[in-house]
């Protein structure tokens, strides 16, 4: 699904982006998020935090799972 039309930014690209350590305004420059009409802002730093949160629970899942290995 597109998140910024005016610059064709799908949240695949910003999935990639976060998985990649990159934060809102990273994005914003690299990509050029939210730099036009700015109508997609609010949804596109609501989806760079669920992202990050759910990167960081199976982070701490995946950790969790190899402490039970050992």
């Amino acid at each position: 699904m597109y998140v910024c039309i005016c610059q064709g930014i799908t949240q695949k690209d910003i999935q990639n982006a976060v998985e990649d350590g990159a934060s809102f305004t990273q994005i914003r420059k690299e990509m050029g998020l939210a730099s036009q009409c700015g109508s997609c802002s609010q949804y596109a730093k609501q989806f760079i935090k669920q992202t990050q949160q759910e990167l960081k629970a199976s982070s701490l899942y995946e950790k969790e799972q190899l402490a039970y290995a050992v």
